[in-house]
């Protein structure tokens, strides 16, 4: 199952801009940075257009955990979250996170995070709001971006990453 990480915008001034300097930040930890939704996986496709249509975003940036290869996915980005849980430390997306805020503070209206496995058009998502500081926070929590379950019968834990999540930054907050 593939794991898509992305933002929409809706910049100030040039969509071109704001991609420029949000892929030197990936670059800078390792990620690659794919512009359009022409790029996104068949399994988040007609989800993603339908969130940039409804949020009137002008363009969507999608992580890719293979900087060399034009694919859309992020597979070591999620499991960078999942380590954190399981052995601590501060996930290098975290980082990247804080980076693109200071930039997207100064050069953009809007901006969505998104995480999905599958996403169609009429799926229904989780949402969420607030600054990036609240998402680094929530995404700390068990489960990350998924929904951590408990089966008292089995006495495990399992994490549903089934709805995709979308996390509106606040921006300047």
């Amino acid at each position: 199952m593939s794991v898509t990480i992305g933002m929409g915008v809706a910049p100030k001034f040039s969509v071109e801009l704001l991609y420029d300097d949000i892929e030197k930040i990936a670059k800078h930890y390792g990620y690659g940075l794919l512009k359009g939704i022409y790029n996104a996986e068949p399994d988040v496709f007609y989800g993603i257009e339908k969130i940039k249509k409804n949020e009137e975003l002008a363009d969507v940036f999608l992580l890719s955990s293979c900087p060399d290869k034009n694919v859309a996915l992020s597979f070591e980005i999620n499991q960078e979250m999942v380590d954190k849980e399981m052995l601590g430390g501060n996930p290098y997306f975290f980082e990247f996170l804080r980076d693109v805020e200071q930039i997207v503070n100064n050069k953009s209206d809007k901006m969505y995070i998104f995480f999905a496995s599958e996403w169609s058009a009429g799926d229904r998502i989780r949402f969420g709001y607030g600054s990036i500081a609240e998402l680094i926070a929530r995404l700390s929590m068990p489960g990350g971006w998924a929904v951590r379950y408990y089966d008292p019968i089995k006495k495990v834990m399992y994490d549903d990453d089934s709805e995709p999540f979308v996390f509106e930054v606040f921006i300047g907050e």
